[in-house]
């Protein structure tokens, strides 16, 4: 399997059982992309937003094929579905996918639950503000090797309130335009948003 797999839990108390992926841009010229609920529903990613809803309480594999070049789950408003039902249902993330080069800003913000990362986008070019925002069990080491810019500034620091987070690696190759970017202002001050993380520019 070659894409981005996210674990999902849905309990029997969750008053909404659905689970939705906001944003799937698909990469130029790949095929259309298709996401695997984990449930023996499969459906084609065409549109900006798609929603489905678990009939059981479980831990699903949702699986996002190869092909999707940004993704977002989460959103800005407090009513929407995706922040208040979607984000804390989030255990695990993992990706492999060659065609992920972008996360949009505010991508994993509340997945409060989001307790490993076996992180490993090869083609990560870019990531929006606040993407990591309020992950607070997100633990060990994040390694970012392609990674070029990065958005936000201190009210949008993209591994805000991210205090498990131990490291967070980057391209020594990259350092020059990723320091350019305004989040860096004060970054050993402000880690990132990662109070204890350590910064390293080692890839």
């Amino acid at each position: 399997f070659v894409g981005t797999r996210i674990t999902i839990e849905v309990a029997e108390t969750d008053e909404d059982k659905g689970f939705g992926i906001r944003v799937a841009k698909t990469a130029d010229g790949s095929p259309t992309p298709t996401v695997d609920w984990g449930d023996g529903t499969v459906e084609s990613l065409g549109g900006a937003n798609i929603m489905h809803d678990y009939l059981n309480a479980g831990v699903y594999e949702v699986e996002l094929s190869d092909g999707i070049s940004e993704i977002a789950i989460s959103s800005i408003s407090e009513t929407s579905r995706f922040r208040t039902a979607a984000a804390p249902k989030i255990i695990r993330l993992s990706s492999n996918a060659r065609s992920l080069q972008k996360i949009m800003a505010q991508c994993f913000l509340g997945c409060e639950n989001l307790v490993a990362a076996e992180f490993n986008c090869p083609n990560l070019t870019s990531l929006g503000s606040s993407a990591f925002n309020g992950c607070s069990r997100l633990s060990g080491q994040l390694d970012f090797a392609a990674l070029q810019t990065i958005a936000g500034s201190a009210d949008s620091l993209p591994f805000a309130n991210c205090g498990s987070l131990a490291e967070i690696h980057f391209s020594k190759a990259n350092e020059d335009s990723l320091l350019e970017c305004t989040v860096f202002n004060d970054w050993e001050q402000t880690h990132l948003g990662a109070a204890n993380a350590v910064i390293k520019f080692d890839l």
